[in-house]
């Protein structure tokens, strides 16, 4: 799903929304603006990205987009950077792979030298693994990272390579569900158990936090990043098979020491609007109590996106038109994000649809102006969003378009009175009925089998 082409009013400044950004992250997130965005945008892109692309080995990817987009880059193309720049690359690939078969080599012949060639074969295939993936050749990257797996790496470098065979599938464009089984290794215990838990509200909402006030013991730094990285990784698969609520969970519990060290995939200020915006769509009030106001940790991403933390705050306490608005405003950048870019309108969609649903539920009736104007709406885009759900059964609740009023189905509150407390006389009668005939039974020494006795003793306690 393409993100909705700009009007004319809608202006980026393209340099400094990627500055946070470095490496893939921002070459991606540029193709983005111009597979799905209108001029000028789309040109101020494309020569950023070229001008970008000729600061790195990436030859394959400046010549994938002189190609896709010819039209537009025939007066950009640069045939003797290409050359010089991957004559000097393949130099240092020849060198790289002659080191490489010579250490392949010596441990083959010297049976127990093997642990020492290993040790010294991973940085060079690290390297090699590095070289292709800056060069644009991610067949190649995944074939020698995937090698570093067969030789029994330590801790520290199966993370590494784990997470940089999830960037071979970044610099692809690649980042769904098909890179879940890459990092499976790295998820921590108690993620899969948040995820098990999703569908329960309550369970959800704990799932987030300890909650037991017990002390937990915090993880190494380097753990920490780990496990950001990997959650981030998660979330963003969720997120792109529009799954938002498995999304929300593991954009949640990114710790904040994360900040923006992963930023050749996304900054911290990306992980907070993502994380927020999955949970508003998609939670209930308490989990979003949990997961949004007491959990430390997003608090403190959240300070990245001041705004959106006032949003959060306005739309928990029910001031929905200040909390719509400041949405919109924090969102508006995220129209060209590879990532958020294609389901914003569906996530802000689910959330508007929500602050209805919650709007209502005190009221009886109310007039169809007066909730407009509390869900920063007109009448008519309100009247559609009404009655699609109550055809979702989310609304019991029918429009009256000639008094211009949302009325709620009336129950028959006396009769229903009626029927309560007639249920509760008949469970009284029967539970006096049965008592006395235990004690007339008791009375008259009428006893059942062997139980005859533990049943006096329990006759005896009443």
């Amino acid at each position: 799903m393409a993100a909705p082409s700009p009007t004319s009013s809608f202006e980026v400044d393209l340099s400094a929304w990627l500055a946070p950004y470095q490496g893939m992250g921002r070459l991606n997130r540029l193709y983005y603006v111009i597979k799905n965005c209108t001029e000028p945008l789309r040109s101020q892109a494309l020569v950023l990205i070229l001008a970008e692309l000729k600061t790195t080995r990436n030859t394959r990817f400046y010549k994938d987009i002189i190609e896709e987009f010819r039209d537009l880059s025939q007066s950009l193309v640069d045939p003797t950077w290409i050359s010089e720049t991957e004559r000097s690359t393949n130099v240092a690939l020849s060198r790289l792979d002659q080191r490489i078969q010579e250490f392949t080599a010596a441990s083959v012949s010297t049976a127990s030298a093997s642990h020492t060639s290993s040790s010294e074969l991973i940085p060079l295939l690290f390297e090699m693994g590095d070289y292709h993936l800056q060069r644009g050749d991610t067949t190649s990257a995944e074939k020698y990272y995937s090698r570093i797996r067969q030789l029994e790496p330590s801790e520290a470098q199966h993370q590494e390579v784990s997470l940089k065979l999830w960037q071979t599938f970044f610099a692809s464009r690649v980042f769904g569900e098909a890179t879940f089984p890459i990092l499976t290794s790295l998820r921590a215990p108690e993620t899969e158990l948040d995820m098990e838990s999703a569908s329960s509200t309550e369970r959800g909402a704990k799932g987030l936090m300890p909650g037991d006030g017990s002390e937990l013991v915090k993880p190494p730094l380097s753990k920490l990043l780990v496990d950001g990285k990997v959650l981030v990784c998660f979330g963003l698969g969720y997120l792109h098979a529009r799954k938002f609520e498995l999304a929300a969970l593991q954009f949640l519990q990114v710790p904040y020491e994360l900040g923006d060290s992963f930023n050749e995939v996304v900054t911290a200020s990306d992980i907070a609007c993502f994380g927020a915006l999955c949970a508003l769509a998609t939670f209930s009030r308490a989990q979003l109590k949990v997961a949004l106001l007491e959990n430390e940790g997003f608090q403190l991403l959240l300070s990245h996106q001041p705004l959106l933390k006032e949003a959060i705050d306005a739309y928990m306490t029910a001031r929905y038109a200040i909390a719509l608005r400041s949405l919109r405003i924090v969102t508006e950048l995220y129209h060209v994000d590879l990532f958020l870019g294609p389901h914003l309108c569906t996530l802000l969609a689910l959330i508007r649809n929500n602050a209805v649903v919650n709007f209502f539920v005190p009221y009886s009736s109310i007039s169809l102006d007066t909730m407009a104007q509390a869900l920063d709406d007109n009448v008519q885009d309100l009247i559609q969003r009404l009655l699609s759900l109550i055809r979702d059964g989310r609304l019991s609740a029918r429009v009256d378009s000639q008094h211009r009023i949302l009325q709620r189905y009336q129950v028959a509150e006396r009769q229903r009175t009626y029927e309560e407390c007639l249920n509760v006389g008949r469970q009284h009668e029967e539970s006096t009925h049965a008592l006395l005939t235990r004690v007339n039974a008791r009375l008259e020494h009428l006893q059942v089998g062997q139980q005859s006795r533990s049943r006096e003793r329990e006759f005896e306690s009443v």
